[in-house]
């Protein structure tokens, strides 16, 4: 067989990183992995690069064995990892904990006799699974010095134990540990703390990402936080909105709300992160949305996930040099009016984009000639709502998934 030059495997593998939803292609990147000797080690950097482990114990305990430190290629794979997508299931580690004791029952009958109240043993097995979940990640970690992105979803789990906290303390300060820079938090209690023990263990996080609404009170200490880039899916209460931007005043780049603020004190604690904002993203259109654009005055990019069927896009803010917007079939706007309304103010307008389905809109072809007209690119290639950017600071926007991105990420 004859092999191809290193450089253009490379070039190759790049190419078939994403698939068609601007996720890793795991599955070509696999079969990469098998052509030869030579695509082995390309293939499998890039395969490990972005890890999800999910489904039950089975696959991280196969990710700890691959990535085994004490082999020097386990600890070469481990050093590639940069994002890293655990789920812990509380639930998963009390079947564990079961599963040992029942073990252990059937090799010494007398402890069926030892009279332990039963409540008070679902609550040792519960406090012990719980410890056996935190140090299982604490275990992960270790196997990634060079994390850069932790997605965390957390099932059943109040809060981490001290020995947790302690371990990972321990890591995070270890000189060859790479600093964690993007946490998205997408499953967790209401009033679970997790969040804020992850931020005081690492308070080098300047991506954060909260998937779901989080009601308990912020910690008495000041927030540690410079963030480039928040993201809400569910905007929390103003004291909470505080003490998360306390010190991202002059750092905040990028504001993402899938949920949008109230018009009294939810909305001003965002607003009052505005002045600096150059990217917002927000879920939909309405007079709220008018009201919190209103109070970025340097706004370069403005994503709109849902058009509106009656308010106008009015009053941009004429820095804007990307516009983008989805138009999906289950909220479809019966114009694209408002956006081909909207171009025309904006003198420094660069590119407009949106999904692919914007196409067969009846108001598409008016929209590429008015773009051809002013010089604007335009296109449909917008990604899934679901789909979320590269965690890196840009000089200009729109910012995207891309192999390119990977040199930042470090």
């Amino acid at each position: 067989m004859v092999e191809l030059p290193a450089e253009l495997t490379y070039m190759i593998l790049d190419r078939a990183y994403y698939d068609a939803a601007s996720q890793p292609d795991r599955a070509t990147l696999a079969a990469c992995s098998l052509v030869s000797r030579p695509w082995r080690g390309p293939a499998q950097t890039l395969l490990f690069r972005s890890v999800v482990l999910k489904g039950g114990r089975a696959p991280a305990l196969v990710f700890i064995a691959a990535t085994d430190p004490t082999s020097d290629y386990g600890a070469f794979l481990g050093r590639q990892v940069r994002t890293l997508d655990v789920q812990l299931d509380l639930q998963e580690f009390h079947q564990e904990l079961s599963g040992d004791a029942l073990a252990g029952r059937q090799h010494s009958p007398q402890s069926i006799a030892q009279g332990v109240p039963a409540m008070r043993h679902v609550e040792e097995q519960s406090s012990t699974a719980q410890g056996r979940a935190g140090m299982h990640l604490v275990k992960l970690l270790q196997q990634c010095p060079m994390l850069y992105e932790l997605n965390l979803r957390v099932i059943g789990i109040h809060e981490f134990d001290e020995a947790t906290l302690a371990a990972l303390r321990r890591h995070a300060a270890r000189p060859h540990t790479a600093p964690l820079r993007a946490l998205s938090l997408l499953r967790f209690g209401v009033q679970s703390p997790i969040l804020y023990q992850l931020l005081d263990v690492y308070p080098t996080v300047r991506f954060l990402r909260i998937g779901m609404e989080l009601a308990a009170p912020p910690p008495a200490a000041p927030s540690r936080l410079a963030l480039y880039e928040l993201a809400l899916h569910r905007v929390p209460a103003p004291e909470i909105t505080r003490w998360l931007l306390a010190g991202s005043h002059a750092s905040l780049a990028v504001l993402d709300l899938r949920d949008l603020p109230s018009a009294g004190a939810d909305g001003a604690a965002l607003a009052a992160a505005g002045a600096r904002v150059r990217s917002l993203r927000l879920i939909r259109y309405n007079a709220r949305a008018a009201d919190l654009i209103a109070r970025c005055p340097a706004l370069e990019e403005l994503v709109l996930f849902q058009l509106s069927s009656f308010f106008q896009l009015r009053a941009l803010p004429r820095t804007l040099e990307h516009l983008s917007f989805r138009n999906f079939a289950w909220a479809a706007s019966p114009s694209l009016k408002t956006v081909i309304g909207a171009i025309e103010g904006l003198p420094r307008l660069r590119a407009v984009t949106c999904d692919a389905g914007a196409r067969s809109h009846e108001d598409f072809p008016e929209l590429e000639k008015q773009c051809a007209r002013r010089g604007i690119e335009l296109r449909a290639d917008a990604p899934p709502i679901w789909t979320m950017d590269d965690p890196v600071s840009v000089r200009r926007f729109p910012r995207r998934k891309s192999v390119s991105n990977f040199s930042m990420m470090t």
